[in-house]
């Protein structure tokens, strides 16, 4: 580990942009510098209703920040120097991430089991309604190739995976199964991140209190970044130009290097 960032309240999300880190704590994101990892400021999210499945994203070429609010049914847009818009939802969001292909925001919608594209504005560009047996999913990422990356499972669901699922909801390729402790399964893995260079998923699997690597195009294990953590790992961002992956754990964020 190379800094821990210790927050004044629960993490329930973290991300970053040019030279800051954002970390979502109830109604409020806290900001930080990403050199130094001194607090700078804070911004307010009028409106937002605290929930540990909220969720935290950035968007470089829009300039914002986007948060899921679980229960105002809505994600709203937060501009860098305050400003805030909300865009309504027709389901409960969780999850987000960020295209890289066209800079759209996905959001994972846990209860409806699907997945919903906004373009900038917050118009519904795409939805994808996931197959019955990806019982609650958490969060997904868009692959390149118009694949899905999402990551599903609670401790009352029969399966905990990571699946690759294609336009039409079916399941490509998949790891995990039944709930385990072992390499090969998972116990509720609830945030991903894509490291574009190794092109490998870090997940975060919240009841084994762990961070395990993947290979992206094989979901084959690779190794365990984190194991045995005082609390569940719930958010994962990875930072591609300083190569940190920040893991927020409880009311703490955990800066990981990564290799070059």
């Amino acid at each position: 580990m190379v800094h821990q960032l210790d927050a004044s309240e629960r993490v329930d999300g973290v991300t970053s942009l040019d030279d800051q880190v954002f970390l979502l704590l109830a109604d409020h994101i806290d900001v930080y510098s990403t050199t130094d990892h001194e607090h700078s400021h804070s911004i307010a999210v009028p409106g937002l209703v605290c929930h540990k499945w909220n969720d935290l994203n950035s968007c470089e070429l829009n300039r914002c920040l986007y948060v899921s609010d679980c229960e105002g049914t809505c994600v709203r847009k937060v501009g860098l120097e305050g400003s805030s818009s909300t865009w309504p939802l027709s389901s409960k969001p969780r999850g987000l991430s960020v295209s890289s292909v066209d800079r759209s925001l996905l959001v994972t919608c846990v209860g409806a089991r699907k997945l919903i594209k906004l373009n900038a504005v917050g118009q519904v560009m795409f939805e994808l309604s996931l197959r019955v047996d990806i019982e609650l999913p958490w969060h997904a990422i868009q692959l390149v190739d118009d694949q899905f990356l999402v990551g599903h499972g609670l401790a009352v669901s029969s399966l905990h995976r990571l699946c690759v699922v294609d336009t039409d909801g079916q399941i490509v390729r998949s790891h995990g199964g039944s709930r385990g402790s072992d390499i090969d399964h998972f116990n509720v893995p609830c945030h991903l991140a894509i490291d574009k260079r190794t092109r490998s998923i870090f997940v975060a699997d919240y009841c084994n209190r762990r961070v395990t690597q993947l290979g992206l195009e094989s979901l084959q294990f690779v190794q365990t970044v984190i194991d045995h953590v005082s609390s569940e790992p719930r958010r994962l961002h990875i930072n591609h130009a300083t190569r940190c992956l920040y893991v927020a754990i409880a009311d703490s964020v955990c800066v990981l290097q990564l290799g070059l």
